[in-house]
């Protein structure tokens, strides 16, 4: 080949390289999560709530909202107030000179003073699609006269951090809240 054709090919060949070299076009890591959900998963979630000083990143549930709240170092995403309780979904990041075994127990001591009345109701192993293992925990509680769902999701971070996603709805609300949340946490990036 001589001539334009072979500098067309030749320029192309070489942006084609430069591209693979420095990942454009390439998937994200939280774009690679997306895929790996059902379409049913996909259809409940929304836009992606991203904390770099936080060090983490998750898609929320669909039509919910994303706010800033005193009690919260990282935004929070709400969903619809059902039955005098509002849909939330927050992340908490703590250090933890202990490994995530040990942190476990301490952590399950803990809900179970502040949970009154049913503790843990589940205890299951839960793996995000970025391959963080932690567990997820299901219980209730009576707030305002009414039932709530809560599930906590926890998992090791880097170093001695731990992070716990809690998802919580009324009761009323519990089984679709409980798909929302996990198809939220299984996107969750820890970096």
């Amino acid at each position: 080949m001589k001539g334009p054709n072979r500098t067309a090919c030749l320029a192309g060949a070489l942006l084609s390289a430069l591209c693979l070299l420095s990942g454009c076009n390439r998937p994200t890591l939280e774009d690679n999560n997306r895929a790996h959900l059902t379409p049913h998963e996909r259809q409940l979630l929304g836009r992606k709530l991203e904390e770099r000083t936080g060090g983490f990143s998750y898609y929320v549930p669909r039509n919910w909202e994303i706010i800033e709240v005193e009690d919260s170092p990282y935004r929070v995403a709400i969903g619809p107030h059902r039955n005098g309780y509002l849909a939330n979904i927050r992340v908490s990041r703590e250090s933890a000179q202990v490994n995530f075994d040990y942190y476990l127990r301490l952590a399950r001591r803990e809900l179970g003073n502040q949970v009154m009345g049913t503790g843990v109701e589940e205890d299951d192993g839960f793996t995000t699609i970025s391959g963080v293992k932690g567990r997820r925990w299901i219980t209730h509680t009576i707030q305002a006269g009414e039932r709530v769902w809560h599930a906590h999701y926890l998992f090791p971070g880097p170093g001695n951090v731990k992070f716990v996603v809690s998802a919580s709805a009324a009761s009323s609300q519990a089984i679709l809240a409980a798909e929302m949340a996990d198809a939220a946490v299984k996107t969750l990036v820890i970096r």
